[in-house]
């Protein structure tokens, strides 16, 4: 039902804008030979926009899974935790200051530099996390939440003053990338999205049983001849990368790492191995639809995609929160 709800939304999306086109132009531009203005604007600016959609989504329906199964706790996500921030400070130090001297120096192109400076970043926020959250005898949410906090707060400093730094012509641009859009897509940024976001899938959804035992807890996990060290290290890395990926092309585009896993867990269980897939494709139909919404809601302006999704998924998360409470977990 995932499936089909997202090649629905997607050829919808595909259809829908200043320029309408019905589904016999869209099929006969996709798999024949048609060439014109439908052809313009579905091969060239809405495919790539909806296929950076379903891999951004997908990575941080995924990555939140993870993150929550990694840390055990259902509240857990990319971006409560400071990985998003971070990931977006690094973007941010390249667009405002090192892009230029960096391709000067090593000739390498903006859209191979931008990711590796997000994941860098990721990683930096993600590992801090780790290293303050977990102790020999016990792991602590609170302190997660709390590092979490921290290092939002001076990531957004840092991003501020890189804002107030950069010129006015690039301000707007940045500005519009912090809160999140697809506007910016092409099939450049779509190849090297796929590259790197769809075999860390794959790795991830490898980890789906070792995900199940890490619940019982580390002894427990180990008891069951899980490696406890390599598999969080793996974890984390593949994780950071994926946000990072996303952060770089999409900019930062909170909750849908916290709804989608929190969500499907009514429906799938908690299992990974079930959990993981259906997160993957339900963040993609989420992001599809609010990419849809972001450049159609307010023609001819484009809201930012970030926008939407916290307005949907801030009451979603106190929701969590009330159910989490009324359970007696937190």
């Amino acid at each position: 039902m995932l499936v089909l709800a997202l090649l629905a939304v997607s050829f919808f999306s595909l259809s829908v804008g200043s320029v309408p086109i019905d589904l016999c132009e869209i099929t006969d531009t996709l798999f024949g030979e048609k060439r014109g203005m439908a052809s313009i604007v579905v091969v060239d600016i809405r495919l790539p926009r909806m296929l950076l959609a379903i891999l951004t989504g997908a990575g941080l329906g995924v990555s939140g899974a993870v993150i929550q199964g990694l840390f055990r706790n259902p509240l857990a996500e990319p971006g409560l935790i400071g990985v998003s921030a971070g990931a977006a400070l690094g973007a941010a130090c390249v667009l405002v200051l090192g892009a230029e001297i960096i391709r000067q120096i090593a000739a390498v192109p903006l859209n191979v530099i931008l990711p590796i400076a997000a994941f860098i970043g990721g990683l930096v926020a993600t590992l801090l996390v780790m290293a303050f959250s977990w102790s020999r005898t016990a792991f602590s949410v609170t302190t997660m939440l709390l590092v979490g906090l921290a290092l939002n707060t001076m990531a957004t400093g840092g991003i501020g003053l890189l804002t107030a730094l950069t010129d006015q012509d690039s301000l707007r641009n940045l500005t519009f990338w912090l809160l999140g859009s697809m506007a910016a897509a092409d099939n450049d940024k779509v190849l090297i999205s796929a590259i790197i976001i769809i075999p860390s899938l794959c790795w991830l959804l490898r980890d789906s049983a070792n995900l199940d035992c890490l619940l019982l807890g580390e002894s427990g996990a180990r008891a069951l001849g899980v490696p406890v060290t390599r598999l969080k290290f793996r974890l984390v890395l593949l994780s950071a990368l994926i946000v990072g990926t996303s952060v770089a092309f999409a900019g930062i585009i909170g909750f849908i790492g916290l709804i989608v896993p929190n969500l499907l867990r009514f429906i799938v269980g908690p299992m990974h191995r079930w959990l993981m897939p259906a997160s993957a494709i339900f963040g993609a139909l989420i992001l599809v639809a609010a990419d849809l919404l972001a450049r159609t809601v307010w023609f001819p302006q484009e809201l930012p995609i970030g926008v939407l999704t916290s307005l949907i998924g801030g009451p979603i998360f106190i929701f969590l929160i009330l159910w989490q409470r009324k359970k007696g977990l937190i």
